[in-house]
């Protein structure tokens, strides 16, 4: 009985004890003063591809060389990552381009004049050293004719570990999402 209790009282304290989680979302950056306000155009965007590695509730970053992984228990993302950069890029395109409207693939089938598809390659990062993320992405006409085709790569130096990492995140998914707004201007 006496060993129950201790067994029992063990686990009550290491459950006391162990750490909770803290919980990341990405969020829209208001880092370019500068809107495109010419474009008045319906812009679809679609699913955001990410790496599978990714692609976990757990925040996934590089250990000490660029083949290790960490995977943090302790540190998540509050959702599914896919869906939180997607509202963060449609976010971001919709500040930007104040006068176009940005639209999900299921509202419309041909009331629009680009779609763009981005590609995320790379998403990570090593703390207290650098956040990167590449991505390509395509522009396509109503007609689904690629107009353009263009990647981002991007490295920000940080020096803190997440409470600097996912702002660099942030500030990077707000480049992205800037250059494909030049590029839709552009076209």
């Amino acid at each position: 009985m006496k060993k129950i209790i201790t067994i029992i009282m063990g686990l009550i304290v290491s459950a006391c004890c162990s750490t909770s989680p803290n919980f990341y979302q990405t969020v829209a950056i208001d880092n370019h003063a500068t809107q495109i306000e010419n474009v008045k155009d319906t812009i679809l965007l679609k699913p955001i591809a990410l790496p599978s590695m990714v692609t976990r509730p757990q925040i996934v970053t590089l250990g000490k060389e660029d083949f290790e992984v960490n995977i943090d228990e302790f540190n998540r993302w509050a959702s599914s990552l896919d869906k939180m950069i997607y509202s963060t890029v449609s976010e971001n395109l919709g500040s930007i381009l104040p006068n176009a409207t940005i639209n999900r693939p299921f509202l419309l089938k041909k009331n629009y004049k680009y779609s763009v598809s981005i590609d995320i390659l790379e998403l990570s990062g090593r703390l207290k050293e650098k956040a990167t993320l590449k991505a390509s992405y395509v522009i396509r006409d109503r007609n689904n004719k690629v107009v353009l085709e263009n990647k981002f790569n991007n490295t920000i130096k940080i020096k803190r570990k997440y409470d600097e990492y996912i702002p660099a995140l942030n500030t990077l998914i707000g480049e992205l999402s800037y250059n494909i707004a030049k590029d839709i201007d552009n076209l």
